[in-house]
């Protein structure tokens, strides 16, 4: 796998795991959070636009409603929305760092278990090369002979797979 793959794969963990983070958190979230609080800086790091906030407001819902349209905001927002939210966070000492310190310590297990995961499948794939296809079956060059007698009572057959071989005669 080229450099440019394995980046592609990392920053695609990091999308899933901000998203399932957000998932997970979210009926936390949405009883904590204060999303007027942070319009302001979500708009000048260019998150948010007037649309959104007002899409969020909009009929006076109550506190509630708007932290879950808030929250469905950002995660449309990708990468961008989830890292944007979590600096305004800390940035405007909003009283919501609580709420940062749970968002990472999620988001954090999130990746151990994505990057244990990937490490099993690095370990656990085979190469093309070594599938059970790609070998000769029996009686073929560089495959394994042909039981004892097979002529005889298999003529009108072809030889079985590699695979139905190792099974059969073993």
């Amino acid at each position: 796998m080229s450099d440019d793959e394995n980046e592609d794969e990392l920053l695609n963990i990091f999308t899933e795991c901000k998203q399932q983070t957000l998932q997970e958190l979210r009926l936390f979230l949405v009883k904590d959070i204060e999303p007027q609080k942070l319009y302001a800086s979500l708009r000048s790091k260019g998150v948010f636009d007037e649309d959104d906030q007002e899409e969020i407001e909009y009929d006076r819902l109550p506190r509630k409603k708007r932290a879950e349209r808030f929250l469905d905001t950002i995660s449309r927002k990708g990468d961008a929305g989830f890292d944007a939210f979590c600096q305004c966070i800390v940035e405007q000492l909003t009283g919501q760092l609580h709420l940062l310190r749970k968002i990472l310590t999620v988001f954090e297990s999130k990746i151990q278990g994505a990057e244990e995961l990937q490490h099993t499948r690095k370990l656990t794939r085979i190469p093309p090369m070594l599938m059970m296809n790609n070998f000769p079956s029996p009686g073929q060059m560089g495959g394994p002979e042909l039981p004892e007698g097979y002529f005889g009572r298999y003529m009108s057959e072809p030889p079985p797979s590699y695979a139905e071989s190792t099974l059969k005669y073993s």
